[in-house]
């Protein structure tokens, strides 16, 4: 049978988009999937910066994860730099990496023609787009959910607490990540802007705005990758702090809210377009973006 190996690196929402691009090709395909999770993270830049591997925690077949060593050293690494150069020339491809329309490395959505690769194929991208990978959206909404049985007690604990005040209120979801990075601007893709917390905090402050006039009783949630911090810009008693100190936990989370002000985060992108609820209703921010994908945003969510 034909496999497509997907080669994950980066933090964990990335990890997500790479994993939803590869599972929607293996479906159209009907190949072998297979995570390639040790490729990327032997080197030290990819453990920086909260960069750990985490699709091992959530409800993923064990079948899809393999002990090939795969490219995990430098010389092999090597190697496969060497393969993808040569295999440019050829007509069938085995090595399909997504494309770039400028130096930048700014993408958009293109369609993937299988037929132009060969029966084995290994893919590497972020694909952060849901054009890829939306058709098979209920598939994945049950995959990409974390294990709560791999949680440890106090996690559990916190977990279930949380849970509860998320579906017994009108919850939206907040997310402020706080660690500095840049991201193309919304209106120019050719400048790379720094998405600073203060940014962040006046779209929100949008969000929180229409969310007030829009449903009755909103309760805000907020979620960050450092929460003391954050706590000096919501700090007023209409906030609850999801306070796990693990962030597999928080995503888990986002499943039991109801609407979202979506940040600027893949983290938060995939928590909010996972989530089953029907009826929710995802804010985004008009010129704000983690990603160089043009169509990183669904239509559908609301510009603020």
């Amino acid at each position: 049978m034909s496999k497509i190996v997907v080669r994950i690196s980066a933090a964990l929402g990335n990890q997500l988009f790479m994993f939803a691009n590869a599972f929607a090709l293996s479906k159209i395909k009907k190949s072998t999937l297979i995570i390639d999770d040790k490729s990327s993270y032997f080197r030290k830049k990819e453990t920086t910066l909260d960069r750990v591997y985490g699709l091992n925690k959530f409800n993923i077949p064990q079948e899809y994860f393999s002990n090939k060593n795969f490219y995990n050293n430098f010389f092999s690494n090597f190697l496969r730099k060497v393969f993808i150069f040569f295999d440019k020339f050829k007509k069938k491809k085995k090595f399909l990496i997504e494309h770039k329309i400028n130096k930048i490395k700014t993408t958009n959505f293109k369609e993937i023609n299988l037929e132009n690769y060969t029966s084995n194929i290994e893919i590497e991208g972020h694909y952060e787009c849901e054009k890829y990978f939306l058709n098979h959206r209920k598939d994945l909404q049950k995959l990409l959910i974390p294990n709560i049985n791999l949680f440890n007690n106090s996690q559990k604990k916190l977990h279930d607490k949380y849970k509860l005040m998320l579906v017994n209120s009108n919850s939206i979801s907040i997310h402020v990540r706080c660690n500095g990075y840049f991201g193309p601007a919304q209106t120019n893709y050719k400048k790379l802007d720094e998405i600073k917390v203060s940014s962040q905090i006046l779209y929100i402050q949008k969000g929180i705005s229409y969310f007030n006039k829009t449903i009755d009783e909103p309760k805000f949630f907020v979620w960050s990758n450092n929460i003391n911090l954050v706590k000096e810009h919501f700090g007023n008693k209409i906030f609850t702090f999801i306070e796990t100190s693990d962030k597999v936990c928080d995503f888990s989370l986002f499943q039991y809210c109801k609407h979202f002000i979506v940040s600027p985060s893949t983290f938060h992108w995939m928590g909010a377009w996972l989530n089953g609820n029907s009826k929710k209703i995802c804010i985004r921010p008009e010129n704000m973006t983690p990603s160089n994908n043009l169509d990183f945003w669904p239509n559908k969510w609301i510009k603020l």
